[in-house]
């Protein structure tokens, strides 16, 4: 019988997963030692483990290796299996498939398991540490053309991905003994978050089109309500709350679904679908950059990424926020107010934006391109506001008469 690794912890507006047990660092000491020092002398080389950080599902360590006067650092990455195998794999098979096929700088891996059965009693990834700083920690000191500099940079990345990252499927990306990579299940929060919708039945993919993957969030939803009203009251993932909105959330799954067939037409002349490699958080906290040079030296986390419709690929995460048409003062330096940040915050970022597509051009959006990611957004927050719902259905309805 598999060991459990974790546990959902109900919150006011989330559910979070727990670490039922604290990764022994001595064994992460062990396992790195095993991959980074070769030959008969295990002892060669003075190494340290540290850790690091913690994000959602995962525990990092730095891991330097001293020999002699060099020293080489590299990250440990204990992760939690929220979605046991299939997350590691995807990532390091992204990991790769970006390090041949584009000039975009990742980490390089080392080693890794896929499996909690192991030592350590988790998945793990061993790779090398990018050197640098989070642009995050350096980003609101930077001056405005320094500011586009990287911007364009950014740009260059993503314009790669859209040129030499492309496929027919939408799902995970994963290697295969035949062909070097093929696309697989989908690897989404939105799947296994909670707990509750890892216990149904789940149509993962890959899809050959995105209305199956529209169908099959919603059979998620569907399924994992159902599930949650038929749970004993003992049972730790149950939810009392969601269960008194489990009946709108049904009648509103089904909805949408009556939706599907105008936002997610089926293409009449049967032309292949097209997707495109994403990383999942193109976030400040994720490019690396020389604090000197302002150059990237990597792009970091790519778990949870996929294939994905062409209408999923906007902007970066830190350039995303609202149009703004008329320019606010300048906020001055030590200026905390923060409506007045948010407002330069946001015109900058509108600023920006032009500035990445001069380099990566403007998203080719589709007629229904806004209408299919706000039904995507819809359908992740029908758990927590159901009037919300339920409004935007009825425009969308108006929106879509003749």
């Amino acid at each position: 019988m598999t060991t459990p690794r974790l546990y959902w912890e109900l919150g006011a507006i989330s559910t979070k997963p727990k670490w039922i047990t604290v990764p022994d660092i001595s064994i992460v000491n062990a396992i790195s030692r095993q991959h980074l020092i070769s030959g008969a002398d295990s002892s060669a080389g003075e190494l340290t483990v540290t850790f690091l950080t913690e994000g959602s599902f995962n525990k990092i360590y730095a891991v330097d290796l001293k020999t002699g006067s060099l020293v080489k650092s590299y990250i440990f990455r204990a992760t939690l299996p929220v979605e046991p195998g299939d997350k590691v794999r995807n990532e390091v098979a992204t990991m790769e498939y970006i390090k041949q096929h584009t000039q975009i700088p990742v980490p390089t891996v080392i080693a890794y398991d896929s499996s909690s059965e192991n030592t350590l009693g988790y998945e793990w990834i061993l790779m090398q540490r990018i050197p640098g700083k989070q642009l995050s920690d350096i980003w609101s000191d930077l001056s405005d053309t320094s500011k586009r500099a990287i911007v364009r940079a950014t740009a260059n990345h993503v314009l790669q991905m859209r040129k030499s990252c492309t496929f027919r499927d939408i799902g995970g990306l994963y290697h295969d003994p035949d062909t070097g990579f093929n696309i697989g299940p989908i690897i989404t929060q939105f799947m296994f978050m909670g707990g509750r919708r890892q216990l149904v039945t789940r149509n993962r993919g890959p899809y050959c089109h995105d209305s199956d993957l529209v169908l099959a969030l919603i059979d998620v939803q569907i399924a994992g309500i159902h599930l949650l009203r038929a749970m004993p009251s003992d049972d730790p993932n149950l939810d009392e709350d969601l269960i008194e909105d489990g009946p709108e959330i049904l009648r509103l799954m089904e909805e949408m679904r009556s939706l599907v067939p105008a936002i997610f037409p089926r293409n009449e002349k049967n032309e292949p679908f097209r997707t495109v490699l994403l990383h999942p958080d193109l976030s400040l906290n994720n490019i690396m950059i020389n604090a000197d040079t302002l150059e990237i030296t990597g792009i970091i986390d790519w778990e949870c990424a996929n294939a994905s419709p062409q209408w999923q690929d906007t902007y970066p995460q830190f350039l995303t926020g609202p149009d703004v048409e008329k320019q606010p003062a300048r906020v001055e330096p030590g200026d905390a107010d923060e409506l007045r940040n948010e407002r330069w915050n946001d015109w900058e970022k509108v600023q920006l934006r032009a500035v990445f597509d001069e380099v990566a051009g403007s998203p080719l959006e589709e007629p229904l391109a806004i209408l299919k990611r706000e039904f995507v957004y819809h359908l992740e927050v029908v758990e927590y506001s159901q009037i919300m719902v339920e409004r935007w259905i009825s425009q969308t309805r108006e929106k879509l008469k003749p």
